[in-house]
Parts: C-alpha cells; sequence; structure tokens
C-alpha cells in the first residue's frame, strides 16, 4: 500500500489530496488568492485527518512546480521540500500544466494548458496522450494569450484547451473553434496530482527533496518593476 501526499499552489486555488495507491482519499481546494502560507499546511493537516492517514505513515509528496503564481510557488515547494526532509521520503516534482491536462488527454484531441500569468500574458503548454499521462507536444513556455489562442486555432476543434487562463481570456480562445472547458478545468485537479504522483514513483525515482525548484519561466512581478523603476520614465 502506498500512501501519497500531493498538493499545488501554483493558482488562486490551494489543492491538496492524500492518495492510497493511486486514488484519492481525501481531498481539499480552498480559494487562498494571496494566502497560500495561511492555507496549505491546514489544508494538509484536513486531509491527513480525514484519510486517517499519519504524517510518519507517508511513503512519499508530490508536488506542482509550476508555472504560475511566483509566491504560491514558492510555498508550496518550500512546505514539500521540507516536510520530505523532515519525514525522509521522496519528493516528486510535477508541472502543473502536466497536472492540469491530465484529466482532459484522449487519443483523438490535444490538450493546452493555459495559466494566467498576469501582465497580458499566460503560461502554456501543448500536451497528448501517452502511457502513463500527458505527454509534452511543446515546451512550456510563456506568451501574450492572442499568441496562444492563434497555435490553437491551428488545431482547430480536435483541441481542448484547460486552465484559468482560458477562463480569464475566454472570448480569444473561444473564437479558436477549440473545445473550451468550463471552470471544473480551471485549477489543478486533486485525482490527477495523486495518480500522476503515484504513477511517477513507480516508474521513476524521486529526486530529493533539496534538488526540487519551482518553474517560474519568467522573472518574479517585483523584480519586473524594480528593474523598470531603475531604467526610469520611457522616453
Amino acid at each position: 500500500m502506498t500512501w501519497l501526499l500531493a498538493f499545488d499552489t501554483a493558482t488562486d486555488v490551494v489543492t491538496v489530496a492524500v492518495g492510497r495507491d493511486g486514488v484519492p482519499v481525501a481531498t481539499v481546494a480552498v480559494d487562498s488568492a494571496r494566502t497560500h502560507a495561511e492555507q496549505l499546511v491546514p489544508a494538509v493537516h484536513r486531509c491527513t485527518t480525514e484519510a486517517g492517514v499519519a504524517l510518519d505513515r507517508l511513503d512519499a509528496i508530490a508536488v506542482g512546480v509550476g508555472p504560475g503564481r511566483f509566491t504560491g510557488l514558492r510555498v508550496g515547494v518550500t512546505t514539500a521540500k521540507v516536510m520530505a526532509d523532515a519525514l525522509g521520503i521522496p519528493v516528486i516534482g510535477l508541472s502543473t500544466l502536466a497536472v492540469l491536462a491530465a484529466p482532459w488527454v484522449a487519443p483523438d484531441r490535444e490538450v493546452v494548458s493555459v495559466i494566467d500569468a498576469r501582465r497580458r500574458e499566460v503560461y502554456w503548454a501543448r500536451y497528448r496522450a501517452g502511457p502513463a499521462g500527458p505527454v509534452p507536444a511543446a515546451p512550456e513556455a510563456v506568451a501574450p494569450p492572442a499568441e496562444v489562442a492563434a497555435a490553437v486555432a491551428e488545431r482547430g476543434p480536435s483541441a481542448w484547451v484547460v486552465g484559468d487562463g482560458a477562463l480569464r481570456h475566454r472570448d480569444l480562445f473561444a473564437a479558436t473553434g477549440a473545445h473550451l472547458a468550463d471552470a471544473a478545468a480551471a485549477v489543478p485537479g486533486a485525482g490527477a496530482l495523486v495518480a500522476l504522483g503515484t504513477a511517477r514513483l513507480a516508474v521513476a525515482p524521486a529526486g530529493s527533496a533539496r534538488a526540487l525548484v519551482p518553474v517560474y519561466l519568467r522573472e518574479s512581478d517585483a523584480a519586473i518593476n524594480w528593474e523598470q523603476a531603475a531604467r526610469g520614465p520611457s522616453t
């Protein structure tokens, strides 16, 4: 029996799950906005309590490593590293974009995951169905929504678009002819976190906690603002 704690904090929703042998036993989803640090640990405690499993019985931790919200990613990845190190168990880093795509991939469609990156940009990637879950069809990237919508339009109705970035720019993506998933596909799901984490644990050795790093794809808003201020007003 394999017990897995999985969570993702890359979006405005903190998703936490405890799974047994790849099946979610307890799940929590909290709309956290900018309070990831305050919401994550209580959500983990609630999940483990509902699942009836003590932390020292966990076999591994899986965490979404982004791309996504900078503060949320730091909270999630740091918490996963500290817990895994303290418990002496492996930690598995999962792409948040892949987790988003996982429930929707199928042989007859390509899934495009889109996460709001703010600053008129989105994080995105394309996925096809693979034997153990979504397989990247293109590298993860950050781009203006219109550029992503143009790429989606080239694939037509066989493409599915998921993620909060797609919903924020609904008009753009609805005009592509692709299937635009509803709010249920806006954030990483607990079932996908558990399934992908367990599958990864079964086929590949998990990395050490110290080697786990968030995937940002671009500088933080604070760094961008500082650089703009340092350059001074444009002329």
